[in-house]
């Protein structure tokens, strides 16, 4: 069974409901600054800069904790004994890093 059809679904569902959530917490944010702004405009502007930042320091936490992820392991062929001993201790080391 193929599996290529599952994974397209999967994957336009979650990017549909992260465009949602996203939306959805500017929305949020853009309700709030405008109630400060209404009891101070500076108060306003104050909130309005936080929440661009804490916006800005996930996006960028986020992209380098992508980037800093180690490649996905390829099995080598069983015929090749020492490859294969290699490829088993690193998994094992990634197993009991994740536990």
């Amino acid at each position: 069974m193929d599996k290529k059809p599952y994974l397209n679904l999967i994957l336009t569902v979650t990017v549909i409901l992260l465009i949602t959530f996203v939306t959805t917490m500017i929305n949020q944010v853009a309700q709030l600054v405008n109630m400060t702004s209404k009891l101070h405009p500076y108060f306003g502007i104050f909130v309005l800069v936080i929440f661009t930042a804490l916006g800005l320091v996930a996006l960028i936490s986020i992209t380098l904790i992508l980037i800093k992820l180690d490649k996905p392991l390829v099995m080598p062929d069983e015929s090749n004994k020492e490859e294969y001993k290699k490829y088993i201790k690193y998994s094992n080391q990634e197993l009991f890093l994740i536990i």
